[in-house]
């Protein structure tokens, strides 16, 4: 079997959150060199470089305050999040802590050195006859006029992306990771009866014939495996192991639905189940748990009965007609049960006669070999013969009335019967139980719950308890939200520090909803759920695409506190920052394209967060330049009626 490399995961995950610190390290240097050059062409090139740096060294802090304050909360995430991004953090972090230092004490010096022997900045001939500063600005100014007039559409998308976050955390299915790209997988198969390894061997024949064509390999471990070192499990004579590999994941998922509509149809008593083929990321992240787990307990004795539970799996898939319950795996045991009235005839104890059958079973018996669900032991001796065998020759000498010595057969004295048992005991903290796993999506899980708990309460016979990867799914997305209010309380402090006002921080940060609102709609639309990686994107978001809004707004108050008009202020703003902030989203959109192909494990992890990202930062890009301008300008205008 081929195994996925996992070099492309352990490197591109680095390089995802480096690409974001390199995004965060070139905005400020982006805002103050575009600073730069308007005070430049204004005149002296010293005060220039000096000023432009006073300029925007405060918002570039809080915008690097800001995108550490929502990268450092991922450090103290436990479990697989913590143990993937634990590095990732810490360097973006120290990334933009640096470029910050970097920018306001190198940066200025270098651009003075390079323009000090010039008369000031001239463009490049070349790259100024393909510039669009100018029909940049002025759609900037007819768009801002727009939302100007219609300020009620800013408020009205700031409730519908309200609603809309709620309703998608609701409805959106939920994993712990993005659906990897698999061309082959391993279905196991336990046939649920006694048959023989040859019988075995011919139904996995009958399969592979069922699949000429659609696979591309197909490889089976049939019955009992004699590895020393076992990566099959504890395989037993009617079980099989089988490993298909396809030319794409759709012909996959038409094998598999092709095997479960055979299993189902010839072979109904069969248990069977699919699993990924395995690779290093999943035997040291994943957890092989169903969706959801019925835990089926006994009310009124400790042991689970074969006959009761069968009844109640029974009325559970009379309750879940669209979800596959499977059939209990089951052996059939011999069982040999003595006949009082015979024993009571002959005078026969019970002791003696199990003595007798202990001598005779166990005679010349070195030791047993244990194959998967099946004990074969192993004696000396030539002359093998079977239980009936060994039965029918054993013997029990009694004296008759006259004093004769009679020879009685051990097997007339029995009668056989078969018994039916589970093949493996489940105990937990609450005893005995008979796990009954139910592949189902998120938003299924509870309903499914409340209809099975009313099935085992009609039948009065069970108590049933729950688990699987739903809950722990479930846990893991409300400790990435914890992490998320965390970081949003944080980028209130530092806000609410820096333009010391209580209100302007909730103007910026109310981007934040309307972005994570677009990003979830766009994985909604693309297939992907709400899984680790695009949590993890949504958390990167909410410190990335508020730089622009806080650029934006402190250009509007330094203007006026320059003395320009609240609308004066907010269109020159927009005018004078436009193109900064479409250079700045620019550059994390183009280095975060290169992600957003799939067909590897690292490519399939970087997926969700890619997507998020992007669509995070072209909405919040028009967010910033159009809708929070829009904000300021109702909440400062309605202030000054008043």
């Amino acid at each position: 079997m081929n195994l996925p490399s996992m070099t492309s995961a352990s490197t591109d995950a680095p390089a995802m959150h480096l690409l974001t610190g390199a995004r965060g390290s070139l905005s400020p240097r982006i805002r103050l060199s575009s600073g730069a050059l308007s005070l430049s062409a204004l005149g002296n090139l010293r005060s220039a470089v000096l000023d432009g740096t006073k300029e925007v060294r405060g918002a570039m802090l809080s915008s690097v305050l800001t995108t550490c304050a929502v990268f450092i909360p991922l450090i103290f995430l436990s479990g697989i999040a913590g143990a993937m991004f634990y590095d990732q953090a810490m360097s973006v972090t120290i990334v933009l802590l640096t470029s910050y230092i970097v920018t306001i004490l190198v940066i200025p010096v270098y651009y003075y050195w390079w323009f000090k022997g010039s008369d000031g900045f001239r463009p490049s001939p070349l790259l100024e006859k393909i510039n669009f500063d100018e029909p940049i600005r002025r759609w900037d100014d007819r768009l801002m006029e727009w939302f100007f007039r219609h300020r009620p559409i800013a408020w009205g998308l700031l409730a519908v992306s309200v609603i809309g976050l709620v309703f998608c955390f609701i409805e959106m299915p939920k994993t712990r990771l993005p659906e990897m790209t698999q061309t082959d997988a391993i279905m196991k198969i336990d046939w649920n009866e006694h048959i023989s390894v040859e019988r075995n061997t011919e139904r996995i024949r009958e399969l592979e014939e069922k699949l000429a064509g659609s696979v591309e390999q197909m490889t089976a471990l049939v019955g009992s495996q004699q590895f020393i070192l076992s990566h099959s499990g504890d395989q037993g004579i009617s079980e099989a192991y089988v490993y298909v590999n396809c030319k794409d994941q759709r012909t996959l998922k038409m094998v598999q639905d092709e095997l479960r509509g055979v299993m189902e149809n010839e072979y109904p008593d069969a248990v069977y189940s699919f699993e990924a083929s395995g690779n290093i990321f999943d035997m040291v992240f994943t957890q092989n748990e169903a969706s959801l787990t019925a835990r089926l307990r006994p009310v009124r004795t400790g042991e689970v009965e074969v006959g009761p539970l069968r009844n109640m799996l029974a009325e559970i898939r009379d309750v879940l007609p669209g979800v596959t319950v499977a059939n209990p795996p089951v052996k059939t045991d011999a069982l040999f049960v003595a006949d009082p009235d015979l024993l009571a005839l002959y005078d026969i104890s019970y002791s003696e006669l199990v003595s007798i059958l202990r001598n005779s079973l166990n005679e010349n018996r070195l030791f047993n070999i244990v194959h998967g669900t099946s004990t074969v032991p192993v004696v000396t001796g030539s002359n093998a013969a079977g239980l009936s065998e060994i039965l029918q020759g054993t013997f029990i000498e009694k004296k008759s009335p006259e004093g004769e010595t009679v020879r009685i057969p051990v097997s007339d004295l029995m009668r056989q019967t078969f018994v039916e048992d589970l093949k493996t005991l489940v105990a937990g903290s609450e005893d005995n139980y008979y796990p009954l796993d139910l592949d189902l999506s998120s938003k299924n899980v509870k309903p499914v719950m409340a209809a099975v708990s009313e099935a085992v309460r009609e039948d009065g016979g069970f108590e049933v308890g729950y688990s699987g990867s739903f809950f722990s799914n479930s846990k893991m997305i409300d400790e990435m939200i914890i992490i998320m209010l965390v970081a949003i309380i944080l980028l209130y402090l530092i806000l609410a520090s820096q333009f010391e006002s209580l209100v302007q921080p909730l103007i910026i940060l109310s981007e934040i909803v309307v972005d994570v609102f677009v990003a979830l709609l766009v994985l909604w639309i693309f297939g992907v759920s709400i899984n680790l990686m695009s949590m993890i994107g949504l958390i990167v978001i909410t410190g990335i695409v508020i730089n622009d809004s806080i650029l934006k707004i402190d250009t509007i108050n330094q203007m006026r506190k320059a003395g320009e008009s609240l609308e004066r202020a907010v269109i020159d703003a927009s005018s004078l920052r436009v193109k900064a902030i479409i250079m700045t989203s620019l550059t994390t959109i183009l280095a975060v394209c290169p992600f957003l192909s799939r067909g590897s494990m690292g490519a399939d992890l970087q997926y969700p967060m890619s997507l998020v990202i992007i669509a995070g930062m072209l909405v919040g890009t028009l967010v910033s330049l159009f809708v929070v301008p829009a904000l300021y300008y109702s909440i400062y205008n309605g202030r000054k009626k008043k």
